[in-house]
């Protein structure tokens, strides 16, 4: 019986000591998108018309929280050690909201629970958003794609829609000038958006 019990001994203290050489996996860095103020565009003043600002519609690649990574316009991958702090969709919708509100060219914008009463809907269909690489040791590039539409709910109809998409090379590989480039694209996006938005509404 001392025999066994010390087997069990021995096996029970191998099993603790590796345990506590196991590391825990590193934290993912948490990334956020910059706003750029830059070229921004602005009214002169404000219509009374308000906006909500939909969720934009994403495939299940987009829809994470993960930074997307696309290899020869096929493989779908993720950046290791970073992450959003939001999931894609949700980053792209605060952003909308932020640019159309630094135009003045309403009397509000926000999202379906800020409790606006607007018939004018901005619904945004996600195609792409990820860093592209065209070969495993090139520099790759930040692209987006949207397709953005404005909607009259009290006609229950499209008024007006349109593509927009940029891309950027990246200055480099290393994980600061990678989240530069998609900054500097989606700030771009923004910028087109809320520029036509403001066209379109401002006619009606």
């Amino acid at each position: 019986m001392a025999i066994k019990l010390s087997r069990v001994f021995l096996v029970l203290t191998f099993f603790l000591s590796g345990c506590s050489i196991i590391k825990p996996p590193e934290p993912l860095d948490m990334m956020t998108l910059r706003t750029q103020q830059e070229g921004m565009f602005q009214c002169g003043s404000p219509t009374p018309l308000q906006v909500v600002v939909g969720m934009p519609d994403a495939s299940g690649g987009l829809r994470s929280d993960r930074i997307a990574i696309l290899f020869d316009e096929r493989e779908i991958r993720y950046l290791a050690g970073a992450r959003w702090e939001a999931p894609a969709p949700v980053l792209i919708q605060r952003h909308l909201v932020y640019y159309l509100n630094a135009t003045h060219c309403f009397k509000g914008v926000g999202t379906e629970g800020a409790g606006l009463a607007s018939r004018y809907r901005l619904t945004t269909d996600m195609q792409r958003f990820h860093l592209c690489y065209y070969s495993e040791d090139s520099v790759p590039y930040a692209e987006i794609l949207l397709r953005v539409s404005i909607l009259d709910a009290e006609k229950g109809q499209i008024l007006e829609s349109k593509i927009i998409t940029f891309k950027k090379k990246s200055a480099g590989t290393n994980q600061s000038e990678l989240m530069d480039a998609l900054d500097n694209v989606v700030s771009l996006a923004m910028q087109d958006a809320s520029r036509w938005a403001a066209t379109v509404l401002r006619a009606q």
